[in-house]
């Protein structure tokens, strides 16, 4: 994007919103690709996207999505450089015939690290980002996990000595049991709230239903 944007009437804001979504743009859904997000989240979501593209495209005008990702590249521009990492790696394993990928924020010698911004830390980690690390270490052939969450109350990292799930990577078994699982939402406490599909969605539920 041209740096003088804002001299030709672009406002500043629109050039983030346009950056954010040239990079949606980058990322598109491969046919007959199974990724890791969708095994970690509502199966019905998945059908919804392919029903309604342009709701599923629409996600970049999403204020916290945006931030999350500002704070992603921030993260990687300070740690580049600093350590021996690789960032933004994409894997692949085949099991079952099932083509399955994923983009690890951040491979080192031992371990795999994943950035996660979130509004708060209270209950840190979930549940859903602690398997997502466990499949990339299985993705990856790493021994050991970690999660860093950047949030306005705290900044801290989850390792192995914290939740010792983090030095097992995800066996073939654990990653069968999420390719066959159908419940519709799976995390029926708060996925439907943050879903930009539940206004539409027989199975949307609220917190507490």
């Amino acid at each position: 994007m041209s740096s003088d944007s804002h001299k030709t009437g672009m406002k500043l804001s629109e050039i983030l919103f346009r950056w954010k979504a040239a990079e949606q743009e980058k990322h598109q859904r491969e046919p007959g690709v199974i990724y890791v997000t969708d095994l970690l989240e509502c199966p019905l979501k998945r059908q919804y996207e392919e029903m309604f593209p342009e709701v599923a495209k629409a996600g970049f005008f999403n204020p916290v999505t945006l931030v999350g990702d500002i704070i992603h590249k921030g993260i990687q521009a300070i740690f580049d450089g600093a350590l021996d990492a690789k960032f933004e790696v994409d894997g692949e394993i085949v099991l079952n015939s099932a083509k399955i990928r994923g983009r690890a924020d951040m491979l080192m010698e031992d371990r795999v690290v994943d950035f996660k911004f979130v509004r708060s830390t209270y209950r840190i980690p979930h549940l859903h980002h602690l398997l997502q690390v466990r499949l990339y270490m299985r993705m990856f052939n790493k021994p050991k996990g970690s999660l860093l969450y950047v949030a306005t109350d705290r900044i801290t990292e989850i390792d192995e000595t914290v939740e010792p799930c983090l030095a097992k990577p995800m066996t073939d078994e654990e990653i069968v049991m999420l390719l066959t699982q159908k419940n519709a939402p799976m995390w029926a406490e708060w996925e439907c709230s943050v879903c930009q599909f539940s206004p539409c969605c027989s199975k949307a539920r609220r917190g507490g239903e």
